[in-house]
């Protein structure tokens, strides 16, 4: 059983966990970066990693990157609003609706 404890990974620059080769260690980084959890195994050909995520960090970004994350983080409050604004204004005032033409 080998135990590393890496500094912090990133899928913008190589990285490489031993005793992981390149490519071993590629593949772990991009599953990483797709789970959800703080805990867990990944399986990399006839290996199985064990992980475990101490810590996390925003790297820094270039000025391009950095406007289109603020854009993209200021459309996702503007969105989350103005859904729970028509929650709030639907139980405030129930929606009715009439159709023309249909009698009881």
């Amino acid at each position: 059983l080998n135990t590393t404890v890496s500094d912090f990974v990133s899928l913008n620059k190589p990285v490489n966990l031993s005793p992981l080769n390149a490519e071993e260690s590629l593949q772990f980084v991009q599953k990483l970066f797709t789970s959800t959890e703080e805990k867990g195994m990944i399986s990399i050909a006839d290996k199985i990693i064990i992980y475990n995520v101490i810590e996390q960090t925003v790297l820094p970004t270039d000025e391009n990157q950095g406007v289109a994350i603020t854009e993209g983080i200021d459309k996702l409050k503007k969105d989350t609003f103005e859904n729970n604004l028509i929650k709030v204004l639907d139980t405030m005032y129930p929606t009715e609706m009439y159709v023309k033409g249909l009698e009881n």
